[in-house]
């Protein structure tokens, strides 16, 4: 994820040649590393990760309510298709798998609904929450570019269309990422470890 869009690197190198003549002081950052090392970010992947696995159960729960369905209709089948059966005793089991699969297709359009629903008001918080975390970034990046005086400070980590590094290289001594990172976890929780890896995040199929 890059906090320095495309276009603002671009606007970088820019002024860069404008004032080529003129004395900068550059910054760069790693908003990939800051992004994932910020403890709200890990905060935010656990909470999304029992939201999700929320949603699978609830979900499972409809679909074995459904198979209990489904096979209450099969047996119905199974009894239409007995060649011992009275026209009436026929006509009145024909209605009733009727009836079974008109509810079955109901309640399937209501779970698959259900669980749409569900995922994409996730998928907004989510998102809400991580242009949240990426906006205290930008601010606590800005803090620490102006106590050292930077005039301009690049997104390393930012990437062209096709993958490729904006700015393919910057000496080490201009990163100022580990000052930001600190800043940003001082409040942490005491055993937060950002090297510590997350468990898998449950897939969300429809």
């Amino acid at each position: 994820m890059n906090f320095f869009k495309s276009a603002l690197c671009l606007s970088a190198a820019v002024a860069f040649s404008a004032t080529a003549n003129a004395d900068l002081k550059v910054a760069t950052i790693d908003g990939l590393k800051l992004f994932n090392d910020y403890y709200k970010t890990h905060e935010l992947k656990a909470e999304l990760e029992v939201k999700q696995k929320n949603i699978i159960e609830t979900d499972n729960i409809r679909s074995e309510s459904i198979k209990e369905r489904v096979n209450e209709y099969n047996a119905l089948t199974k009894q239409l298709a007995e060649p011992v059966l009275s026209d009436k005793d026929r006509k009145d089991i024909a209605q009733k798998v009727e009836i079974k699969k008109q509810e079955l297709i109901a309640l399937e359009q209501q779970r698959r609904g259900h669980r749409e629903r569900q995922v994409k008001a996730l998928q907004e918080q989510t998102n809400l929450r991580r242009i949240e975390i990426i906006k205290e970034i930008t601010r606590v990046t800005e803090e620490e570019a102006k106590k050292g005086s930077y005039d301009i400070v690049i997104d390393k980590s930012a990437r062209t269309l096709d993958s490729r590094p904006i700015v393919p290289y910057t000496k080490p001594s201009f990163d100022i990422t580990p000052t930001v990172l600190k800043e940003l976890n001082k409040n942490a929780p005491k055993d937060f470890d950002p090297n510590k890896k997350d468990g898998a995040t449950p897939k969300l199929n429809k």
